[in-house]
């Protein structure tokens, strides 16, 4: 499986704000977009995404005899900021994510309780997530990706508000992901950086 952008521009105001030829992206593999702040890094997740049309350019999902751009059904997206029901349990903002693919209730709930123990949050299931820090949110997002059986996970920084311990443990979760899954960040934390096996530098011109 894979997933290619051709020729992408995106424009805002009347500008050029990202600009990329070719890259192709493999299941598998852990992949890395980088460059400094301005650069277009969640840009272009977004665009990988579907939720922002380039202005030039496309996207493709290549998987066996299958082409055309990747759909909402095939991805998994973990934002920056993490964006979860605070009037919910944190075991019920992850279980969303297998619910979202159809799973029963039970089955979903067992799948985010597994979910939250990678992401060593497995005490805070009851709790509201109103009640949860900036660093517990983000990993409560990367569960609920998780528990969505999707083959492509997108990841907006996801270690840009955790700790150096958390971050390591969601660089390794992401670095871990089954061979039939493909994962792309946008960051530009070193940690995760260094669990990439490809990069591609918005910053290189």
């Amino acid at each position: 499986m894979q997933v290619a952008v051709e020729d992408i521009t995106a424009m805002f105001g009347g500008r050029v704000v990202l600009k990329v030829g070719h890259a192709t992206f493999q299941s598998g593999a852990i992949s890395g977009i980088i460059g400094p702040s301005g650069s277009g890094k969640s840009t272009l997740l977004s665009i990988i995404a579907g939720f922002l049309q380039p202005a030039t350019g496309k996207v493709e999902y290549r998987d066996g005899g299958r082409l055309g751009p990747p759909t909402m059904s095939d991805i998994s997206w973990v934002p920056q900021g993490a964006y979860l029901l605070p009037d919910r349990t944190v075991l019920d903002n992850v279980a969303l994510g297998a619910l979202s693919v159809g799973l029963e209730l039970a089955v979903a709930k067992f799948t985010a309780l597994r979910a939250l123990e990678k992401v060593g949050l497995e005490d805070r299931g009851r709790d509201l997530a109103s009640n949860l820090s900036g660093g517990e949110a983000q990993r409560v997002a990367l569960a609920r990706a998780i528990c969505a059986p999707r083959p492509i996970i997108l990841a907006d920084e996801p270690t840009a508000s955790l700790d150096r311990k958390s971050a390591g443990t969601v660089a390794n979760i992401l670095r871990n992901m089954p061979s039939d899954r493909l994962v792309i960040v946008a960051t530009h934390d070193p940690l995760l950086i260094e669990r990439c096996d490809q990069i591609l530098d918005l910053g290189v011109s």
